[in-house]
């Protein structure tokens, strides 16, 4: 009876991390610009579930640019694109990761 429990407890543990980790990693950011009559940016930045369910949106002013932000530790170093705005820096995702590359050809395409 008690392994049966504990088995229990262990899958529902598991099942809780992989909720979480499907909640944090399923999460897609679009964004979306366009320039005012002053020839300012204005964005829009959206973040949806899976694709499909909005989480959040808010208007981001006067973007100035994008950059690749770098966090290093023991382990290795990730990456995340951080926009600058008029109200200082505001990260496109909420998480970093590895890919370097990715994140710098987002950075350019914004900076087009």
């Amino acid at each position: 009876m008690k392994t049966a429990i504990k088995s229990l407890l262990f899958g529902l543990v598991f099942m809780v991390m992989g909720l979480v980790f499907m909640f944090i990693f399923g999460q897609v950011t679009d964004l979306t610009c366009a320039k005012t009559l002053e020839g300012k940016p204005e964005c829009a930045m959206e973040v949806k579930f899976l694709g499909g369910f909005t989480l959040s949106s808010n208007e981001v002013r006067d973007v100035t640019r994008a950059d690749v932000e770098e966090s290093c530790d023991d382990e290795g170093c990730s990456y995340r694109v951080v926009l600058t705005t008029i109200e200082g820096q505001q990260p496109l995702t909420s998480y970093d990761t590895s890919d370097w590359s990715g994140k710098e050809e987002i950075a350019a395409r914004i900076n087009d």
